[in-house]
């Protein structure tokens, strides 16, 4: 209990902006499986439905885990090479 306390009150401040990111990566590599399923096509057309979604007033927020995972899709397939997690 008191090493808990300790580390929220002396944690250093990178590893608290990780811990801060840590659930969008949790979503972005849940989405994996499923954006990789995507068509060349149907992945190329994720740029027209992310700008939509913006243009309606969806929060870049909500958007953001999965534009990542498409992101990581799309290098994986054109530099056949997969962003490292720390890298999301």
């Amino acid at each position: 209990m008191f090493s808990y306390i300790k580390n929220k009150i002396l944690a250093n401040p990178n590893q608290r902006t990780l811990n801060k990111y840590q659930p969008i990566l949790l979503k972005v590599n849940q989405l994996e499986s499923e954006v990789k399923k995507l068509q060349d096509h149907e992945l190329r057309e994720k740029s027209n439905f992310f700008r939509k979604k913006l243009e309606n007033g969806m929060p870049i927020d909500e958007l953001l885990p999965e534009a990542f995972a498409v992101v990581r899709e799309a290098s994986i397939r054109t530099l056949k090479q997969r962003h490292y997690d720390v890298q999301i």
